[in-house]
């Protein structure tokens, strides 16, 4: 094994000076971020992939860092064999994030291309790999590579160029909102694979002198992949509380928030029959993918969730408004809506709520789970208003919320407000265009109205668009 050399070709490095800066930063928001999605999603396995990814990307930038900053070879060299054992594994933590987001089942190319990162570590011992360690003015120690380098280039292009055929793949046969989704994360992935490419492989290939800041531009690609799966929204994309305890259901509802659970009239499937659980095709679905379906990036394109998500074994549902069926609500106080509202919800619907009062502080007071809302307030400034003389966004809003969610409860608070700013006929006449919507998918709405606002001839129009409910005639006993 032949020794490598150290050629001196500046002054003493500084033990800081601003080129350490762009890996600092590197550690510092891999980290973040890595911590930031465990914390938001941890029960998913397309965290725990997302976390090995992250983890190789902070060694990386940690041993740069350190690389850079020592006073002697030895010691430098140490730490550059250290950085290349992480980068011979992100091409395949890659690949495995790329499979296991769209629900691959066979993972032999994931093993392959780990072993192949594991035969690329004893050449890090050879001069063909690590020719020499060369210390730059001001820069700091780097690597001078040898003829091995090619064939690891090659290798790594090779795999990344395979997790990327995978999305594309996915983003073919996925939904408007997912190809949305997917756009931007493979926007940013792309931009951070062709800086990696230029400064840090073919600038060793050719020998240019460029900055090696590979770890800094990992940093695109972490956030846009980070951004993309967790915060990313179009105007509305239905939300789900995260369960909470083992008696809440894989499929999402939170027995542990429900009445009818606390008073012993509705079991917990976590906690009852297994012949009962298993027979249900969401649970077995859930349960052979390790995921919860909360958790699971395919639940809105997931046949057998909206198949399924009504036909709960277990369920008692004490307000028996059926699917595909609109409901009006006619009561001065909302508050038995937000109940029927919250029961369903905790139940597993998504939830849209439309209110004239601030939804937020309806959430709080009604004690409501994870809903997407809508303020219905000429205020532009605030992300979830909705102008109430903009009467075609909000239907097409709704009609987007109901179309998207493989089961969903829309409530709307203030018919009569909404007949304020547009006057009757044209309301009802969107009322007709959302009804047509929610008759066709597997959807609630139920409106709220004040009696006391309307004439007989409005309230008996609304009356023959959506079934009437009251107060003193729901039926509130196990269905």
């Amino acid at each position: 094994m032949a020794e490598q050399t150290h050629i001196k070709t500046g002054s003493t490095v500084k033990a800081m000076n601003p080129y350490l800066i762009p890996p600092i930063l590197a550690f510092a928001g891999n980290a973040f971020l890595g911590v930031y999605l465990f914390v938001k999603n941890p029960n998913s396995k397309v965290t725990y992939t997302f976390s090995v990814l992250v983890l190789l990307l902070v060694g990386w930038a940690f041993s740069e860092t350190m690389m850079r900053s020592q006073s002697d070879v030895e010691t430098a060299l140490l730490w550059g064999r250290i950085l290349y054992v992480n980068t011979f594994f992100l091409p395949s933590a890659f690949l495995a994030l790329s499979y296991v987001y769209t629900g691959g089942k066979k993972r032999t190319w994931i093993v392959a291309s780990y072993a192949l990162g594991f035969g690329f570590v004893p050449l890090l011992f050879s001069e063909h790999f690590i020719k020499t360690m060369e210390e730059i003015e001001y820069w700091g120690y780097d690597i001078q590579v040898g003829s091995l380098f090619t064939s690891y280039v090659v290798a790594y292009l090779a795999i990344i160029g395979a997790g990327a055929f995978i999305l594309l793949q996915h983003y073919r046969q996925s939904s408007p909102s997912e190809r949305r989704r997917l756009q931007f994360m493979l926007t940013g992935f792309l931009i951070s694979v062709c800086l990696i490419g230029v400064t840090n492989l073919l600038a060793r290939v050719r020998d240019l002198s460029l900055p090696k800041m590979g770890s800094m531009f990992t940093l695109v690609a972490t956030v846009s992949f980070a951004y993309g799966m967790i915060k990313y929204q179009l105007l509305i994309v239905p939300t789900r509380e995260k369960a909470r305890a083992a008696m809440d259901a894989r499929c999402g509802s939170l027995c542990s928030l429900c009445s009818a659970y606390v008073e012993g009239l509705c079991p917990s499937c976590e906690l009852e029959e297994t012949a009962l659980r298993e027979s249900c095709p969401i649970y077995t679905c859930s349960l052979d993918r390790g995921v919860l379906c909360t958790d699971c990036n395919l639940l809105f394109e997931c046949d057998i969730y909206r198949e399924y998500c009504d036909q709960c074994p277990f369920t008692t549902d004490q307000y028996r408004l059926k699917i595909k069926n609109s409901y009006l609500l006619e009561d001065e106080n909302p508050q038995v809506a937000f109940e029927m509202f919250r029961d369903y919800v905790i139940r597993g619907s998504f939830g849209l709520l439309i209110s004239r009062d601030y939804p937020k502080k309806l959430i709080e007071e009604y004690q409501l789970p994870d809903v997407s809302i809508l303020w219905l307030s000429q205020i532009e400034r605030e992300k979830i208003s909705i102008d109430p003389d903009n009467l075609p966004r909000l239907t097409h809003t709704i009609s987007e919320f109901v179309q998207k969610a493989p089961i969903s409860f829309v409530l709307l608070v203030g018919l009569e407000y909404l007949i304020v700013h547009n006057g009757f006929d044209r309301v009802l006449k969107h009322l007709h265009m959302i009804n047509d919507q929610v008759m066709t998918h597997k959807a609630r709405f139920l409106g709220v109205v004040d009696p006391r606002t309307l004439d007989p001839r409005e309230l008996s129009l609304l009356e023959r668009e959506m079934h009437p409910v009251k107060k003193d005639n729901l039926f509130k006993s196990p269905g």
